[in-house]
Order: structure tokens, then C-alpha cells, then sequence
């Protein structure tokens, strides 16, 4: 049974064990449907072994060979062969022609083609972005982990990112699709992606808590949500941070740092996904003093020389 009181994050060990029904037992459908409070997942190796991995490109997650055994030979045989024609699409910057082979996967039986739709829909490849289309195939995900027997750890990155992407349409709303905004749902699908390392999870607490959706206002807690965020190469929260900075709300103003976020930012964010990131950046530079950009890329040098730093020291511990 689930507590209904929300758990605060914990510690979780260098070496973790993965448990295939972690997510069944945590009655995954009941938060997503109904927003019950969460317990902490346990973190699972492949999430320990690398720290960013939800931030990396959306087609990194192969489709792997896993045969789901409640459907017949010749459906998983259709499945299979879809996604992969699906992956050759995405490896050639065919996105569109992804997207087709994608939604016969899924219609075959394989519910996790849904999050690569969803990502397709949501950033706007193969076509344009529609918001509505990718939180219903987020939620498909979502619902379907409780489900779905994990006989591989590979595919649990794609349910808790799908958990997260659902409690960022709960937080915001999506009226397109006619999601009504639910902090409370949103706060507890956040806690419980944030058990698994998602930065997108520390991202939209850091927002709540910083704007006081849904909970009382924390702007230092927000902080520090939103600053581990960027540790993990969030783009979003470096360009909150980078923007608190520049206007001095809730930090003390530091154009040098402000514009250190700006630049880490750049580093992980796509062009077309933040087309104003680079103008913004060159304007920064041009008004920026000499020591103010001199202070901003030696920082910007500490802190990816120490989050290296810090990569190279957890993937030995979790070997």
C-alpha cells in the first residue's frame, strides 16, 4: 500500500539492485490516473551508471531485442522490424518517415514506440510540435509501466522520462489537448522521477517551488532544485538560473554568472529547441565588461572540468 505521505528524497547506493516490478509495485497507473503520493524508486544500473542520461539526443535509447512474451511470434516479429526501420530513419535525420514506422510499432503491440512518438511530437521533428499528441503518448507510457513485465532495465529510463513529461503537462497545462493543470498530480509524478536521478524532475519542483504551484514558496529550495538540475546538463534550469542571475531575483545580481549559464546552457541545448539562446548570448557578450567575461569562461571551465570530474568518479563506483 502507498504511503500518502510524499518521502523526501534519499541517498541511494553506489551499487543498486534493480527489481523488474519495481514500477508494478509501485502502482505506477494509480499516480498517473489519479495522482496518489509516491515512494521512492529504487535507481536502477543503467540510470547509476550514467548521470545525464535523459538528457542526451531522444534517439540515443535503442530499441533493444526485447520480445514482449503476451504478444504472438509474428506480432513481435511486426514490432521489431518497425522500430527498426524507425532507428534507421532517425540515424539519417528521416524523422517523419520515423514517425511512420513508429506509430506501426506501436500499433503492433510495442507500447514503448509511444515515447519516441512522444518525443518526435514534443520537439517537433517529422513535423510540427503538438504538445497535446505527445503528453497522450507520454501518458500511454506511463500507464503501460505497471503493466509491462522489465525483463531489461534498457526500457526504464523511457518510463520515468514519460513520467516526467506527463507531470509537466499536469504542472503547465496543455490546452490544446485539454489538460487541465494539477499541481498536486504534477508534484507527486515529480517525486517520483526525481527517486531515479531525472533532472527534469528536479527541474519542475525547482519551478514549483519557485513560483509556489501547488506548494508554499521556497525560493531556496527552488535553487537548489534547479541548480542540480543544471549539474546534469538541464538546459531549462541553466537558463532559469542564468536569468535569476541577470535580473537579481532571488540571488544577488552577477552578470559574470549569469552569463556562465547562459554559455553551459548553450552547450547542451539544441539551436532549433531554444532559437533565442544564441542571440541572447551575443548580446550578453557585447554589453558584457571585459573582466565580466573573462570571470564567466573561467567558471564555465571549473564547473565542466568538475562535473567531469565528478562523471568519471561515478562511473567507477557503479562498475
Amino acid at each position: 500500500m502507498l504511503s500518502l505521505i510524499p518521502v523526501e528524497r534519499k541517498k541511494l547506493p553506489a551499487t543498486p539492485t534493480y527489481r523488474p516490478r519495481a514500477l508494478k509495485a509501485l502502482g505506477l497507473a494509480a499516480l498517473v490516473a489519479a495522482g496518489f503520493a509516491v515512494h521512492t524508486f529504487a535507481q536502477s544500473p543503467a540510470v547509476a551508471q550514467s548521470a545525464n542520461i535523459y538528457t542526451r539526443e531522444f534517439h540515443s535509447f535503442s530499441p533493444g531485442n526485447l520480445i514482449d512474451p503476451t504478444q504472438g511470434k509474428s506480432k513481435a516479429t511486426a514490432w521489431k522490424q518497425s522500430m527498426q526501420s524507425a532507428q534507421q530513419a532517425l540515424s539519417r535525420g528521416d524523422y517523419k518517415t520515423a514517425r511512420v514506422y513508429f506509430r506501426e510499432s506501436l500499433d503492433a503491440g510495442h507500447v514503448w514506440a509511444a515515447w519516441y512518438l512522444g518525443e518526435l511530437y514534443r520537439l517537433g521533428y517529422g513535423g510540427k510540435r503538438n504538445p497535446g499528441k505527445a503528453f497522450r503518448y507520454y501518458r500511454k507510457v506511463a500507464l503501460a509501466a505497471e503493466d509491462l513485465e522489465f525483463t531489461r532495465p534498457h526500457y526504464l529510463p523511457l518510463a520515468v522520462d514519460s513520467l516526467v513529461r506527463v507531470a509537466d503537462g499536469y504542472r503547465a497545462g496543455i490546452k490544446s489537448a485539454k489538460v487541465n493543470k494539477d499541481p498536486s498530480r504534477a508534484y507527486r509524478l515529480y517525486r517520483s522521477a526525481e527517486g531515479y536521478r531525472h533532472p527534469g524532475a528536479d527541474h519542475g519542483l525547482g519551478i514549483m517551488f519557485l513560483d509556489g504551484i501547488g506548494v508554499r514558496k521556497n525560493p531556496k529550495r527552488a535553487l537548489l532544485l534547479l541548480r542540480s538540475a543544471a549539474r546534469d546538463g538541464y538546459t531549462a534550469s541553466r537558463l532559469i538560473l542564468a536569468h535569476l542571475y541577470l535580473k537579481g531575483r532571488y540571488v544577488r545580481q552577477d552578470r559574470a554568472r549569469a552569463l556562465m549559464w547562459y554559455e553551459l546552457a548553450q552547450r547542451t541545448g539544441r539551436v532549433r529547441d531554444y532559437p533565442a539562446l544564441n542571440r541572447r548570448l551575443k548580446d550578453l557578450h557585447l554589453n558584457a565588461k571585459p573582466d565580466e567575461r573573462g570571470a564567466a569562461a573561467a567558471a564555465a571551465a571549473r564547473w565542466t572540468k568538475r562535473q567531469q570530474e565528478l562523471g568519471a568518479a561515478s562511473q567507477v563506483s557503479t562498475q
